[in-house]
């Protein structure tokens, strides 16, 4: 690798949520709950978004 590169971990997940408000985490948690890989994004910490 030269010394100008970046080197990125990559990741595999099933679902990705966008938003961890009420909805967003629901739809985690039942994709989790269905047995997927399950990833979040969101702006903010968990719990301190408005729904």
């Amino acid at each position: 690798m030269a010394n100008n590169e970046i080197k990125y971990d990559r990741y595999r997940f099933d679902v990705v949520v966008i938003g961890a408000g009420g909805a967003g985490l629901r739809a985690a948690v039942e994709a989790r709950q269905a047995g997927l890989r399950v990833a979040i994004i969101c702006k903010s910490l968990f719990g301190k978004a408005h729904t």
